[in-house]
């Protein structure tokens, strides 16, 4: 789920934490998504060098209430909309969080639309909060690390519209880490620096990390050399 930082309500990071707090993340995996999807809370999939596969958030309603009130000492309760894409699962997901959300205060609109039309959105800084999934297109921790940590242009004419831009999210600290472990030659601090980089991302980006699909495979037995891999592939 991506906050728009460019909406007054999502500028702050505490109303970011707070969201990954209100979440029951238990909750959608086993009445939704028991079978086809697992808690995962970072942008590298398991089964990439570097992944973190620990889940550090849960839901804890009083915390959330707590990071609200620290960042909106006026008024924490607040109205947002969350856009989704119309096909299952999203639905029953978006409204498992409208649900989860309105008991720290948030009124939860829902826009279901077909995939292109929230991505257009995205692309536009349009959206307020959205649902929508993603995949890495090498098989290289720079891969997603780029899309959700790199923005070094957040002006409204920039060339790459990265999802941190379509969030308005910017950070040099982080454009800086990328690069530096992008470019870094020993394997062993390359993948020390991306772990480094997730730890960083889940406190202080606007994204909240969810679930990651769990891909089956049936075959007959006279075929041999099907493998599996994160990237969708079936060589």
């Amino acid at each position: 789920m991506s906050c728009n930082t460019t909406h007054e309500t999502l500028q702050k990071p505490q109303v970011w934490q707070a969201l990954k707090w209100a979440i029951d993340y238990d909750s959608i995996q086993k009445n939704i998504l028991s079978l086809t999807y697992n808690v995962h809370q970072s942008f590298l999939p398991s089964g990439f060098p570097a992944a973190l596969d620990d889940a550090p958030f849960h839901r804890d309603v009083a915390k959330a209430k707590a990071l609200l009130a620290k960042a909106r000492a006026t008024r924490t309760a607040f109205d947002i909309t969350l856009e989704h894409y119309s096909m299952q699962p999203y639905p029953d997901i978006a409204q498992a969080i409208q649900t989860q959300l309105s008991t720290i205060g948030i009124k939860v609109s829902l826009i279901a639309s077909e995939n292109r039309q929230v991505l257009t959105k995205m692309h536009a800084r349009q959206h307020q909060l959205a649902i929508t999934s993603w995949g890495a297109d090498y098989f290289d921790p720079n891969s997603n690390t780029e899309a959700f940590y790199v923005n070094t242009d957040n002006s409204a004419g920039a060339r790459n519209h990265t999802l941190a831009w379509r969030c308005g999210w910017s950070d040099e600290e982080f454009n800086q880490l990328t690069a530096q472990a992008l470019h870094e030659s020993d394997p062993t601090q390359r993948l020390a620096l991306y772990q480094k980089i997730q730890q960083l991302h889940r406190k202080k980006s606007p994204f909240i990390f969810m679930m990651q699909q769990i891909q089956t495979t049936a075959y007959a037995k006279n075929l041999t050399d099907v493998h599996m891999t994160v990237l969708e592939q079936w060589p």
